[in-house]
Order: structure tokens, then C-alpha cells, then sequence
């Protein structure tokens, strides 16, 4: 592949440090993923520039110019795919949670009631916040030091690591259906007779 082809990035320094942040800010739901050439943005412009678009308008592409970066892209893309990408996966659901904590708080915020389940929201963000840092974490542990030439490795411990995601995933999604059950129950008294009959 030609130089000019590649995408500039720090390397797995740079993911690092984002791991860190994402632990000192572990209060706010994250989500995480490369950043995309969507048409007409800088970055599709820089690189339709550089000639260094691979896809068509269907769905643009590019490599990373660091080659552990670049595996480590591909793992999360595999192991990550519902937590991070599913539209009802565990990252865009507990986004959504913590907005209707907010919610929640805004309206009823001086109800104890009102408070404990936005602590629960804040602890259960925390939590799966806390997690996924530790799991990107293993991705970048995996994508440093395998053989780059070791692509049964590759493979497998990806697949490990999306096995390991998606179990992880089912507890969060359960709790993630209790909390909004509490919540409506809250606000609707009458909600728990109409659901559970």
C-alpha cells in the first residue's frame, strides 16, 4: 500500500491515554470507535486529497498509518461490534439512561426516590464505563504485542475477547431493563399493573 494511503495516528500511546481518561471520567457514559471519513468532513477531505480513500460513497475507508493501531482498530471493530456499533447495544443504551436519570431528576429531584435512582443510573454508568475501559485496555495489550504475522492468534484472541464482551453484555442489558422499569413505575404508579399481568 502506498504511503500516502495511510492515515497518521499516535499509536497505541494515544489509545492509552484515552483508556486513562475514560477512567478518570467514568462518571459519563463513552462510547469509542476510529473516526470516519463521512463525506464532505475535514477528514474525508484530507484524505480524498491524499488519494488515501479506499470504498466508494456506499462506505469510505482508510488505514491507519501505525500498523498496531491499525490491528487494534480491527479487533475492536469485531470484539466491540454490539457493545460499541448495535443500535440497542450496551453503549448507546446506557447513554440514554444516564439522560433519563437527568430527566428524572429534573422533574422529581427533590423525591428520595428520584435521587436513589439516579444514583443508580450514575453507579451502573460507572460501572460498564469502568469495564469497557478495562476491556479496550486487553484489545491494546493484545494488538502491542502479538506477532502481527500470528494471524490465527489474531483471530482467536478476538474472538475470545467478542465472546467474553457479549457475555459481559447480557448482565448490563438486564440491569439496563430494570432501572427503567423502576423509573417509569416511579413516575406511572399504575405502569406496573399494565406491564405485569
Amino acid at each position: 500500500v502506498p504511503e500516502q494511503a495511510f492515515l497518521y495516528c499516535g499509536g497505541l500511546d494515544d489509545v492509552r491515554e484515552n483508556i486513562q481518561f475514560m477512567r478518570d471520567h467514568a462518571d459519563h457514559p463513552v462510547n469509542f470507535c476510529r473516526a470516519e471519513p463521512y463525506y464532505g468532513t475535514p477528514l474525508h477531505v484530507s484524505l480524498a486529497d491524499k488519494q488515501a480513500l479506499t470504498g466508494s460513497y456506499l462506505g469510505w475507508d482508510y488505514r491507519v498509518s501505525d500498523d498496531r493501531a491499525e490491528l487494534l482498530f480491527r479487533i475492536c471493530a469485531a470484539a466491540f461490534r454490539d457493545r460499541n456499533f448495535s443500535c440497542d447495544g450496551v453503549g448507546n443504551r446506557y447513554m440514554g439512561l444516564g439522560y433519563s436519570a437527568k430527566v428524572l431528576q429534573f422533574f422529581h429531584g427533590e423525591h428520595p426516590r428520584a435521587h436513589s435512582l439516579a444514583v443508580r443510573a450514575r453507579e451502573l454508568t460507572r460501572r460498564i464505563a469502568l469495564e469497557t475501559a478495562d476491556l479496550l485496555e486487553e484489545a491494546t495489550n493484545l494488538a502491542a504485542t502479538v506477532d502481527l504475522a500470528d494471524h490465527d492468534r489474531i483471530a482467536r484472541e478476538t474472538a475470545i475477547l467478542g465472546l467474553k464482551i457479549v457475555a459481559l453484555d447480557r448482565l448490563w442489558h438486564r440491569a439496563m431493563d430494570e432501572l427503567p422499569y423502576d423509573m417509569r413505575k416511579f413516575v406511572e404508579p399504575d405502569f406496573t399493573a399494565s406491564v405485569r399481568v
